[in-house]
């Protein structure tokens, strides 16, 4: 039996008892060379007289390609609700949140040294969904519900409201005017689409914890107490916790395109009659109507604010007719630098090619490196903008390579171009 065992460990591990297994040889690419070269140049499984190596080159091209569509279809989601977010919960509901800031702060009275009441006389919301808040993508939960990392910092004359209080201190009344402005926040939400009942759905939204919340109070008007602001911030963080957090949560209807409930099939494989598939149809397509007018609508509005902006108003215009940028001292200054800086950080591959097909402004690779960094411009900073220089830049989003567009992307960061104008 001792025998039997000892030769099933030896089978198992060669190395005996008393020696030192020899060290493995790095791996060398000489060494291997007669190995690697004919297993590269070998005729693969995969398409007709393709060699291993085009098969892997190929896949990695599909890879490549899969992932540019899962961006653009991430990219093109989050675009679609910001859009909703705005469309059911900020868009012409001053009078909404005028009410729930009279109420929260309101419940809170008696937490503002001598103030006996609150009127606000003022809320002003974004117009537009340039201004909506910018969302980005957590996860996605289950069908209809997706959480997302929320940021709102929209300018002054976007959101604002003015808010009297009256009351008396010290033996002497008062009535100031707070003017709130610069509001930020920051949060985790869970949205959640209902399927229709009727034409449209509801859209269900919460935050998963109380947002970060901060803003900034100028007080017109004779007040002795305590700094308005922690008081402010402290009752509307309270209100949302209340209010708009977890297990609570804001209802709406869904704007726009209704969320199409599960399909049932009946046992011969139709599902409702004509006439409620016709009447399905005919919501559908007046949904898609109004978006596509508000839509076009916030792009006249996007188009009108570019060309506000002196650093679109600079750089756009200089767009070649095959869609690209040249790389020259014009597009240098516009993006707030020198050409040499631009020229010096050119990956070194664009450079090899230089060689040979030319260093020139207008030469294929310093048209590449100028119109990766442009692009790399815009999606930084301008997002509000998405939908003036979206159009324009589609192709070179997909022609343009990854690594091209990340070191376009780091010389942006690194150099700070394109800083949109401080409103």
């Amino acid at each position: 039996m001792e025998d039997v065992w000892r030769k099933f460990q030896q089978s198992v591990s060669p190395v005996t008892k008393g020696t030192k297994p020899k060290p493995k040889a790095e791996p060398s690419l000489s060494a291997n060379w007669g190995i690697a070269l004919p297993w590269a140049t070998q005729t693969s499984s995969g398409r007709k007289g393709e060699t291993r190596l085009q098969q892997l080159e190929r896949e990695a091209a599909e890879l490549r390609s899969q992932l540019l569509m899962q961006g653009a279809l991430i990219d093109g989601w989050t675009r679609f609700m910001r859009d909703v977010l705005h469309a059911a919960l900020i868009s012409r509901r001053e009078t909404h949140y005028a009410e729930v800031i009279a109420g929260a702060l309101a419940r809170g009275v008696g937490e503002i040294e001598g103030v006996r009441s609150i009127k606000v006389e003022e809320v002003v919301l974004p117009t537009s969904s340039s201004w909506a808040p910018t969302l980005a993508l957590v996860r996605h939960e289950r069908e209809h519900v997706t959480t997302w990392d929320i940021s709102w910092e929209p300018p002054p004359e976007q959101l604002s409201a003015r808010i009297r209080l009256d009351g008396a201190k010290f033996g002497r009344s008062f009535s100031v005017v707070a003017h709130v402005r610069e509001l930020r926040i920051r949060g985790s939400l869970r949205i959640g689409m209902r399927p229709a009942d009727g034409e449209k759905g509801e859209l269900d939204v919460a935050f998963i914890k109380p947002p970060m919340l901060d803003l900034r109070v100028r007080v017109d008007g004779s007040w002795v107490g305590s700094p308005l602001k922690p008081v402010l911030v402290h009752l509307l963080t309270k209100h949302a916790a209340a209010n708009w957090c977890e297990p609570s949560r804001i209802t709406r209807p869904m704007p726009g395109i209704p969320v199409p409930p599960p399909r049932v099939i009946g046992p011969e494989g139709y599902d409702d009659d004509d006439a409620a598939e016709a009447a399905a149809a005919a919501a559908v397509a007046a949904a898609a109507a109004e978006m596509i007018a508000s839509s076009a609508e916030a792009e006249a509005q996007a188009q009108a604010q570019a060309e506000l902006d002196p650093v679109l108003s600079a750089v756009l215009p200089l767009q070649r007719p095959d869609a690209q940028w040249a790389l020259d001292s014009r597009l240098a200054a516009a993006l707030g630098t020198s050409l040499g800086e631009l020229l010096q950080r050119m990956p070194d591959e664009l450079e090899d090619r230089q060689l040979h097909e030319g260093a020139e402004a207008d030469a294929p690779p310093s048209r590449e490196w100028a119109s990766a960094i442009v692009l790399g411009m815009l999606r930084l900073h301008y997002h509000d903008s998405l939908a003036v220089w979206s159009p324009r830049t589609e192709r070179l989003g997909i022609e343009l390579p990854q690594n091209v567009q990340r070191a376009a992307m780091e010389t942006v960061i690194d150099l700070g171009l394109g800083v949109p104008a401080q409103s």
